[in-house]
């Protein structure tokens, strides 16, 4: 599913229309498009005749036009439906007469100034088609429809609202919201989701996301170039690594997780046991040697690096051992509760720098063995790399930092890390997290997946994929080592970095969905979360043909 703009769909529309395909080709698709989904949608559940009840709120504008030949096309199939015009229609509009001629009831609003019939409408029907406002639409509303809205938000209660590309009251540009807008059980987005239902409060309007293609794809064969991705199911399930019955743990990869410390023990856990719950072949624990015998009998299948340790955290001479172990290494994993005492600081720069030789006194411990005028070469022995948590903390601390990691890796920073990234506010970058995610994944040549409701996975690219997950059963201590594990899990079976991002942001928020069916999200630990990671999996091997 895609994402524009409300310039780009115009645009789009636009071009559609000069090469043929007309504006209203287009609108009679959408309207049949909106018919068609309902009906077989809600078939099943709203048998009898009686229960197929269906009011529109018909606009002056081309979502009213949809409106109006969704409610006729539904009248044909067999559905009582009723269009109320908010404002007044031509009196030769085709779609009004094509709708009362197919036997619809219509009411205008100039007609019922006091909204007594729609009111009554809506205390029999069971669905309502909110067609009042378009994506064009700013606020404040008018207060012919504010009144409008007021008056059905009385009865919303026990109604399925379905929204007409987007829910009346919403500024599509900006996700700005008026107090009398409908919530709705489900957005009709025409060809695309607009961005601005991608952020909040719209977002908590606009229920479940439905693409209606409206024909773009024949006259405009690289319409969708540029243009931003929601991250869908049916896409995941195509990223899925293949299991051939011939296949032996190798065949999987080896993920490596550097993690843990004497006060963080539970993220090497987490992590280790996504990652095998991905599906890789073997997870081997690069861990402070001092807490093994803690952890160690927590997860029998996970093998042990165990390193130098000062007071409880990964001494700098840790780097000697994890170089002499990464041969076979086919991802590693960087961050999850290490700390970010001095040698901790001393051990990543050296692991990450491209000579990995030890510093005398410069920053952290990095020293690069080339002159100063020539740049130092990508560390070309360092395996597909996802960064996390503290040792996003350590590196936010170098001067550009970015420099010294090999391009395409995952970064994984929550707001408050991004802050640290960055030097922008917390409030900056919640404000502006799809334009920031792009700016620094480019500015950075890494992937950077901006954690949090409505996470961002960004490519130096220029490309983005927005999860539609916003569960508060993610918001703990711990859901980030389980991402972090997740996806490190993916890239060491040689799933591509973005779309081993994509995987694991999909599966993490999925994984709170699902536990969230039986639990109160506020009870749910991490590790109910990946209990959920094979339930996810087999959702998505299910959509494969």
């Amino acid at each position: 599913m895609l994402i524009t703009t409300v310039e780009q769909m115009r645009a789009l529309e636009k071009k559609a229309n000069e090469l043929g395909h007309t504006y209203e080709t287009m609108m009679e698709m959408a309207g049949t498009g909106i018919a068609s989904f309902i009906d077989t949608r809600f078939y099943m559940e709203y048998e009898e005749d009686a229960e197929r009840s269906i009011i529109g709120l018909v606009g002056s504008g081309n979502n009213g036009g949809d409106t109006l030949i969704a409610l006729r096309e539904l009248q044909s199939k067999g559905w009582t439906t009723r269009a109320y015009l908010i404002k007044e229609r031509d009196e030769a509009d085709p779609l009004t007469t094509g709708y009362t001629e197919a036997g619809g009831t219509l009411v205008k609003h100039s007609e019922d100034p006091k909204f007594s019939t729609l009111k009554k409408w809506c205390s029999e029907a069971q669905f309502l088609l909110d067609g009042v406002l378009g994506t064009g639409a700013h606020l404040p509303l008018d207060e012919s429809i504010r009144s409008l809205l007021k008056a059905v938000n009385k009865y919303a209660e026990g109604l399925v609202i379905l929204g007409v590309d987007c829910p009346s009251g919403i500024d599509c540009s900006t996700g700005e919201v008026a107090a009398e807008t409908l919530h709705c059980d489900y957005t009709l987005s025409m060809a695309a989701v607009k961005s601005g239902l991608l952020t909040f409060p719209a977002f908590e309007y606009c229920g479940n996301l439905v693409n209606i293609p409206i024909g773009f794809e024949k006259h405009l064969p690289s319409w969708e170039e540029g243009l931003h991705e929601i991250i869908t199911p049916l896409k995941m399930a195509g990223l899925l690594p293949k299991r051939p019955l011939d296949s032996h743990k190798g065949t999987f990869g080896t993920a490596m997780i550097v993690a843990g410390s004497i006060n963080y023990t539970g993220t090497v856990l987490l992590a280790s046991e996504a990652a095998y719950r991905s599906g890789v072949g073997l997870v081997r624990a690069a861990i402070p040697g001092m807490i093994h015998t803690a952890i160690a009998g927590a997860i029998p299948e996970v093998t042990w690096l165990l390193l130098p340790h000062e007071a409880g955290v990964i001494a700098e001479s840790g780097v000697e051992v994890i170089q002499k172990h990464m041969d076979k290494v086919s991802a590693m994993l960087i961050g999850p509760g290490l700390e970010t005492e001095e040698t901790t600081r001393h051990f990543l720069t050296r692991l990450l720098s491209p000579s990995g030789k030890k510093g005398k006194g410069s920053v952290i411990g990095f020293v690069p063995t080339e002159p100063e005028d020539v740049k130092p070469k990508s560390n070309q022995t360092l395996p597909p790399l996802v960064i996390d948590a503290d040792a996003l903390r350590i590196l936010a601390d170098i001067p550009e930092w970015w420099k010294m990691l090999p391009a395409n890796c995952i970064l994984t920073p929550h707001p408050g890390e991004m802050s640290a990234l960055t030097g922008l506010s917390v409030k900056e970058i919640q404000e502006k997290r799809l334009d920031l995610a792009l700016h620094f994944a480019k500015e950075w040549n890494q992937i950077v997946i901006l954690k949090g409701a409505l996470t961002v996975v960004a490519s130096p690219d220029g490309h983005a994929y927005i999860s539609t997950c916003a569960n508060p059963s993610l918001a703990r201590a711990g859901s980030g080592d389980l991402l972090a594990g997740l996806i490190t899990g993916f890239l060491a079976q040689g799933v591509k970095p973005v779309a081993a991002a994509q995987l694991g942001v999909w599966i993490h928020g999925n994984c709170g969905d699902l536990a969230s069916e039986d639990v109160d999200a506020a009870a749910i630990l991490p590790s109910d979360l990946i209990a959920q990671i094979p339930t996810s999996l087999s959702i998505l091997r299910g959509l494969l043909p």
